[in-house]
């Protein structure tokens, strides 16, 4: 072998080590980041909003700052065909600048995130505090989520052929970090009445005005779980969405944890995130803080995961068909859970297997887009980037003025 082999061979091994770290470190970025987003969920269950300055956003934008610096030294490593396979398509981003294409997408939500904390940090100051859940900046940001998610998602089924305990480890940590985005563009609908209402009578938190009017303004338009035109489409919607893309694309394996996730796939995901989701709301009860655990959201999701588990054998392999009737079980036990009557909760789950069967079709086509990196994938980010941030921060200045008004206003 000739010493220009042994070279590049040499350079090639520390190319491969450099960037599956980079791929390790960009998972956990993005878990800080899906924590903080969570974190400043609590931290308005406890706190009146004041600025932008709080510890749950300095964690969240800390973790992006990570997924920025290490995007920032992805281009200059050349093993990413040894990783994601020689048929991953390159695109050139900035001179200089060249990603592999699960690399470029978590480029694209990593802009929009940073892009909606600039416009979020604007928001807040012109507000004074006060800003409610669906402002527009919130709603980009979740959208930027979203597109990272997707990029995760990306990076899963590439590397999964190469490294399979890095695939196991990042879809870990999108059944963590995804499902927190997604739900939070529910917003207010995860949580029942009661708990509404009790943040809005707490003494503490009615110390700020202008939040305590977002607050009795959703209460007014029942914007909650007893809502069974408007909560169980949109918990579905997203509940369908996450486990769909989730079980499509587990780390494929033949023995220990991989194998149990191929056997169980969705509710494997749908159990590493609610055993999450409980975990932290008890840390946070236990430092003395108050903690809105919805678990006729987390009982109905788990109870999906394993329905459509289940479905998918007995009914060899037809998905919509185990979709339908994991939608239908797992919408029957919130609706049982939140004390619908009976005529609600027969409008509630046909409500939900409308749209939570819709979202499979959302995932497949979005799965789709993501592979090929075609013309819709360019028209679903202008959707999630301009139209879903957009008319979500029209809804918020509706609920906050009475008016609507196009483009959103503070």
């Amino acid at each position: 072998m000739t010493e220009e082999k042994i070279v590049g061979r040499g350079k090639l091994a520390v190319g491969v080590t450099v960037g599956k770290a980079i791929i390790a470190f960009l998972f956990a970025s993005l878990l800080v980041a899906g924590l903080g987003l969570y974190s400043d969920l609590v931290w308005h269950q406890n706190t009146p909003f004041e600025s932008f300055w709080t510890p749950a956003h300095a964690t969240l934008y800390g973790g992006m700052i990570g997924v920025a610096l290490l995007l920032l030294i992805a281009p200059r490593v050349d093993a990413w065909r040894t990783i994601f396979g020689n048929e991953v398509r390159f695109l050139r981003i900035l001179p200089r600048m060249s990603y592999p294409h699960p690399l470029a997408i978590a480029v694209l939500g990593t802009a929009t995130v940073l892009v909606a904390g600039a416009l979020d940090e604007r928001w807040h100051s012109i507000l004074g505090g006060g800003e409610s859940a669906y402002s527009w900046p919130h709603n980009l940001a979740l959208s930027g989520g979203v597109i990272l998610g997707l990029a995760g998602v990306s990076i899963i089924d590439h590397v999964k052929r190469f490294s399979r305990g890095l695939a196991v480890f990042g879809w870990i940590v999108l059944s963590v970090s995804w499902p927190i985005v997604l739900y939070r563009y529910a917003g207010y609908v995860r949580f029942s009445y009661n708990d509404l209402r009790e943040l809005v009578m707490d003494e503490h938190l009615a110390q700020d005005p202008a939040w305590l009017g977002i607050m009795e303004n959703v209460i007014k338009y029942n914007i909650a779980g007893e809502n069974y035109l408007f909560a169980p489409p949109a918990i579905f919607l997203v509940s369908a969405l996450f486990l769909y893309v989730a079980s499509s694309i587990h780390p494929l394996g033949s023995g220990g944890f991989s194998r149990a996730i191929a056997r169980f796939p969705a509710f494997s995901s749908a159990l590493i995130y609610v055993l999450s989701v409980l975990a932290i709301d008890s840390a946070i009860r236990f430092m003395g803080y108050r903690a809105i655990t919805p678990l006729h959201v987390l009982v109905s999701l788990l109870a999906m995961g394993l329905v459509y588990d289940l479905a998918r054998r007995f009914l060899a392999d037809r998905d919509p068909a185990s979709w339908a009737v994991a939608i239908a079980v797992g919408s029957l036990i919130y609706v049982w859970l939140l004390s619908y009557s009976i005529s609600e909760a027969l409008i509630a789950v046909a409500l939900a297997l409308a749209f939570g069967v819709s979202s499979i079709y959302i995932g497949r086509a979005l799965l789709s887009s993501i592979r090929s990196l075609d013309a819709r994938f360019a028209i679903y980010m202008l959707i999630l980037i301009i139209a879903v941030p957009l008319l979500l921060g029209s809804v918020d200045s509706f609920l906050r003025y009475e008016a609507w008004f196009f483009p959103p206003r503070p």
